[in-house]
């Protein structure tokens, strides 16, 4: 370790993660994606999303740190575990998001699909009746991390 310099993670965990907001610029970003009749995203939530992230011209929307999906990189010695909803709008970017980055080499991606499920039911599984799922797939990601030694 290094003076100054943070240590690397021990995981990463990534539940329902936005890895493309820059595709938010497009028009009809949800109303025009094949799942949008399955979640609750729509397209005025991801432009007020996409200006949270850009809030001014001089931040560029597809730029690594703000879209992954496009931008994968190397992370040895840190395995990613990647949830999505089958349902959720953004289930087609996760999985290409998680593709690219298994392409890495040393890189680790376990990709979690919860089958029948809205964006994020970890945060909205218990208001969208989800809780039960929501419990299962951190169940799941708890085994996960138990079986990297990383969670007693």
């Amino acid at each position: 370790e290094q003076p100054g310099v943070l240590p690397k993670p021990a995981a990463a965990l990534l539940w329902c993660a936005w890895v493309a907001p820059g595709d938010a610029m497009q028009p009809r970003p949800c109303s025009g994606n094949p799942r949008y009749g399955t979640d609750y995203m729509t397209d005025v939530f991801t432009e007020w999303g996409v200006r949270a992230y850009a809030p001014s011209p001089a931040v560029d929307p597809y730029s690594p740190y703000i879209s992954p999906r496009d931008h994968p990189f190397a992370c040895p010695g840190v395995p990613m575990w990647v949830q999505f909803g089958s349902l959720e709008v953004l289930a087609g970017e996760i999985v290409e998001f998680a593709e690219g980055m298994r392409r890495i080499e040393g890189n680790e991606v376990e990709l979690a699909e919860t089958e029948g499920a809205p964006h994020d039911i970890l945060l909205m599984g218990g208001p969208l009746g989800f809780g039960d799922v929501a419990e299962k797939m951190a169940r799941e990601m708890g085994e996960w991390l138990r079986g990297k030694m990383l969670l007693v």
